[in-house]
């Protein structure tokens, strides 16, 4: 993908004509620093708090969510990488595993590094699955956009509130307890 210059225009192939963000899409008024949560699938269990992270260089699953949904360890493929972000050192990362991974009307396969560490997400999404599906995520504007098989843009409105009570101990919750939407957008 690329960013034309001022023209915030964004490629996410030869055959698409760009993909741009125009006020109608803003669904924050002020500024903010929340990141893109959503709800979706993995498999054909519903799965909350899947993160859309470009920050990110790899997709990865915590370890608790891998036996909440009952995935066999037989699914696991073997790696010795290291993730490091996570108790300062890194954390070696458990295996691999392949995910058919739906969010809306985006359906796609994900490889995620599963790791045995406590995180405020289901499922981080990373760069090589963003760039993998062409997808454009712009937090600012809470949304992400894509090219579907139909050749139609979509547009995938991040949750508003994807934190509930017992959940508020970690960082990123408080990012969301001000009431900055915008009105009349719904998700």
């Amino acid at each position: 993908m690329r960013e034309e210059e001022g023209n915030h225009c964004h490629h996410t192939s030869k055959q698409f004509s760009c993909i741009t963000f125009t006020p109608e899409d803003i669904q924050i008024k002020e500024k903010h620093d929340r990141p893109l949560y959503y709800t979706g699938y993995i498999g054909t269990s519903k799965v909350s708090h899947i993160q859309v992270d470009p920050e990110s260089a790899l997709s990865i699953m915590p370890c608790r969510v891998m036996q909440h949904l009952r995935i066999p360890t037989h699914r696991l493929s073997a790696t010795q990488k290291t993730i490091y972000g996570f108790k300062a050192n890194g954390t070696r990362s458990m295996e691999e595993i392949k995910l058919k991974c739906q969010i809306w009307n985006l359906r796609s396969e994900v490889s995620c590094y599963v790791i045995d560490t406590n995180t405020l997400y289901n499922l981080l999404l990373g760069r090589p699955w963003i760039q993998r599906d062409s997808i454009v995520p712009f937090t600012l504007h809470q949304v992400m956009k894509h090219i579907d098989e139909d050749g139609k843009l979509r547009t995938l409105i991040a949750k508003r509130h994807p934190f509930k009570g017992v959940e508020n101990y970690f960082t990123d919750s408080l990012l969301y307890q001000d009431s900055l939407e915008t009105n009349g957008i719904h998700t």
